[in-house]
């Protein structure tokens, strides 16, 4: 009988070590996992912070942000998207000149240009004329126009384009005749895939004024 006994002793203490040994296990296993995964606060920090898209164009719809330049010389004034820098060029041959270009762009610009004409060339050959230094440029629409009242102004608009290095380049000329001795010139040159430049063009060209 004692035998038995010690038998069931030693049972009941292995059955006991296995046991503390099954609870050990369990413990440093869960710890082990616990550690592994991060926290509900951790989970916040590693996501990524929700961006605000940012616009890569200006509001191009929306000139009440532009800025405004004023020539006193020739009295007139024209608005802008804030991030061109505009550079006169000095005056040539009666041409005084602005160039107004987009950021890191070297080939795209808008040019305002204010010429002094003979009174005894009309505003039609004038403009014809002025063309021959673009002869190889392909002329793919010429239009007559005024622009509204009170002013009524002469205006012609000349469309062009260009194959240089393999690329279209498109340029617009817009000519205003102001009186029989002053006419202004707009222009646009860029890309012809890319229409931005010119939608430009067109903003600036509405807010053109002529001052008293």
């Amino acid at each position: 009988m004692a035998k038995g006994f010690s038998k069931l002793l030693i049972i009941a203490g292995l059955l006991v070590i296995a046991a503390v040994f099954g609870v050990v296990f369990y413990l440093s296993r869960s710890f082990l996992q616990k550690g592994q995964q991060p926290s509900s606060t951790n989970l916040e920090t590693i996501q990524p912070t929700p961006q605000t898209p940012q616009t890569s164009s200006e509001d191009l719809a929306n000139t009440s942000n532009w800025k405004t330049f004023n020539n006193s010389k020739n009295k007139y004034s024209i608005k802008h998207p804030p991030s061109f820098e505009v550079r006169s060029i000095a005056e040539t041959g009666g041409v005084d000149s602005v160039q107004f270009s987009p950021p890191n762009e070297t080939d795209s610009k808008i040019v305002l240009s204010w010429h002094t004409k003979d009174k005894k060339i009309t505003f039609s050959d004038w403009t014809t004329s002025y063309m021959k230094n673009y002869e190889k440029y392909k002329i793919l629409e010429r239009k007559s126009s005024t622009t509204p009242p009170p002013s009524s102004l002469q205006v012609i608009s000349i469309d062009t384009s260009i194959t240089l290095d393999n690329k279209q380049i498109g340029s617009l000329f817009v000519f205003i005749q102001k009186d029989e001795e002053s006419i202004i010139n707009l222009s646009v040159t860029n890309p012809a895939e890319d229409e931005s430049l010119r939608n430009v063009f067109n903003q600036m060209l509405s807010t053109f004024e002529l001052l008293e």
